[in-house]
């Protein structure tokens, strides 16, 4: 009879188990390293683009902490709990945030377009808290917020950069239903990663079926999948995540002490030169030098 609570074993699950352990190392030294430059950047006088980009840095970090809560860590005695699905779904959410911090505070671009990404950035969200309010209660100050938001769409509307969009963008802008102006493609580009420019299209497939429930995601559950129990399938996917989410968080970690340098570089040089190889790594799972 077979017994799903039995000790997986095995040279293949070994090696898996170990990439994993490494990958798990290297996220708590990002996480760590994350939280160093975090507590330094409070007070720091800058523009607003970097303003906003901080706070989105907070927001990578404490999703960081979030994700690492859920990791199985090395302990003989306790095999932890290997949920695919909440590591898709909080993995994506943390990549996003990334892709958001590529757009505002990595992405070059002039004094006027950045501007401009400033300005959708606030329209979109007084768009969200408008449907909010209504929602909530209809009365005069939801009357008094619809009116600002008209004067802030037609500003947007006459700006040059706002002309020269695709007109299906122009529309989702305007109904404040997109920010970035630039796809996840365009902004991946900028990290310096094989891995990550080769890998980013299955990453998200794999995201999408996890986090709309899609047959991919549960169909494959038996006596060992899905069950938050460790085997070959699930560790696999562990260290392979864990290694991309590396080399994202590695390059946002380096980006953000690349723009407050000043501030940021000199007490964190050698954890940052280790980042800096993690980014340019070519496999996953193997200590870097």
């Amino acid at each position: 009879m077979h017994d799903p609570f039995k000790q997986p074993s095995g040279p293949e699950y070994e090696k898996m188990l170990k990439e994993y352990y490494i990958e798990r190392q290297y996220f708590k030294e990002m996480i760590n390293l994350g939280i160093a430059l975090s507590d330094k950047s409070g007070g720091i006088n800058t523009s607003n683009r970097y303003i906003i980009s901080t706070q989105v840095f907070t927001r990578i970090v404490l999703s960081s902490i979030t994700l690492d809560r859920i990791l199985p860590n090395k302990n003989k005695n306790i095999w932890g709990f290997w949920d695919i699905s909440s590591l898709f779904c909080l993995t994506r959410a943390f990549i996003e945030s990334i892709y958001m911090f590529i757009y505002i505070g990595v992405d070059n671009c002039d004094k006027e377009e950045c501007a401009f990404r400033v300005k959708l950035l606030k329209y979109r969200n007084n768009m969200q808290k408008y449907r909010i309010f209504k929602e909530i209660r209809d009365n005069d100050s939801n009357k008094e917020f619809k009116e600002k938001l008209e004067d802030a769409r037609k500003i947007i509307q006459s700006n040059r950069i706002f002309s020269e969009l695709d007109s299906k963008i122009q529309k989702r802008i305007i109904k404040g239903y997109q920010t970035i102006t630039k796809n996840r493609d365009e902004l991946s580009q900028l990290i310096p990663s094989d891995v990550i420019n080769k890998q980013n299209k299955l990453l998200y497939q794999l995201f999408s079926n996890h986090i709309h429930t899609a047959p991919f995601s549960f169909l494959s559950q038996d006596n060992n999948r899905g069950r938050g129990l460790p085997n070959n399938i699930e560790v696999f996917y562990f260290s392979y995540i864990l290694g991309i989410v590396n080399i994202y968080y590695a390059f946002t970690n380096v980006k953000h002490a690349e723009i407050f340098r000043d501030f940021l570089w000199a007490s964190n040089s050698e954890r940052l030169k280790k980042a800096k190889k993690l980014i340019t790594r070519k496999e996953y799972g193997e200590p870097i030098s």
